[in-house]
């Protein structure tokens, strides 16, 4: 008959031993194919915002594998995320230098960037009971017209 020890020192040991037999565990067996070489190989896909696919593929590494290593090391995964993000990060960067040779660029990309300020605008006026001007941008002047068409084409189809 085992005895249950009540001892709290007794039980750190223990779990201290099991965690040293798991670590020494982890070492055995098939050695880890993260290497400097395959890490760099990751980075340099990422850093041309690759898929996880892809960058698999550039690394000769399965799916499997990239997801266990990066849910292991914050610290990599952290670093393929930035680094996809460099391809946008050198897009803006070229196309704010390109503004000050193409103003219709940059006006463009103010109207994309601040709609509200800069987006086209559409005045419209309704033969209703309200008597206001609409201004309207693009996504919502083409809505504003399809409902017009299906309205009108609801009318000709009771007359």
């Amino acid at each position: 008959m085992k005895k249950e020890s009540n001892n709290p020192a007794s039980d750190k040991t223990k779990k201290q031993y099991k965690k040293q037999i798991k670590i020494i565990k982890n070492r055995i067996g098939r050695p880890t194919k993260m290497t400097e070489d395959i890490v760099g190989k990751i980075e340099e896909a990422a850093s041309y915002d690759c898929s996880v696919s892809e960058i698999c593929l550039f690394a000769n590494i399965c799916r499997d594998t990239y997801y266990e290593w990066i849910k292991k090391d914050k610290q990599l995964s952290d670093r393929i995320t930035a680094l996809r993000n460099t391809p946008v990060l050198i897009a803006r960067q070229e196309l704010i230098k390109s503004f000050k040779s193409d103003g219709k660029l940059a006006l463009e990309y103010l109207e994309r960037k601040l709609p509200n300020e800069f987006g086209k605008t559409e005045k419209i006026k309704l033969a209703s009971t309200v008597k206001e001007e609409l201004f309207l941008d693009e996504k919502d002047r083409k809505a504003l017209t399809s409902l017009a068409k299906a309205i009108a084409g609801a009318k000709a189809g009771i007359s």
